[in-house]
Order: C-alpha cells, then structure tokens, then sequence
C-alpha cells in the first residue's frame, strides 16, 4: 500500500505490507520519508514500492 499525505504541511510518503486478515489498522510500515513537494513524495513512494516488490 502507498500513502502520500501531508503532516504539518510537509508532504510524507510511506510504503506498507498488506495487513493479514482480522489483523487490523494499516498493515506493517516497510519505509517512509519526507520530500519538498508531493509530486515528489509520490515518486518516492512509487519507487520504493516497485523495488520492494521484486524482493
């Protein structure tokens, strides 16, 4: 899953494991970061997800 939000006005991206079943909440935090803009923030995040996904 891909989250690109902004906190305090600072655009924030993260990548999580799907949550198992009956698990709960927004499934495992893998990695997340900070940019300068949310354009920005998207491509991290879709990066990150599209080289984790090959792990």
């Amino acid at each position: 899953m891909l989250l690109v939000l902004s906190e305090d006005n600072v655009p924030t991206w993260e990548v999580r494991r799907k949550a198992k079943r009956g698990g709960g909440g927004g499934g495992d935090l893998v990695v997340g970061g900070a940019a300068d803009t949310f354009e920005a923030a998207k491509a991290a995040a879709l990066r990150e997800a599209t080289a984790r996904s090959a792990e």
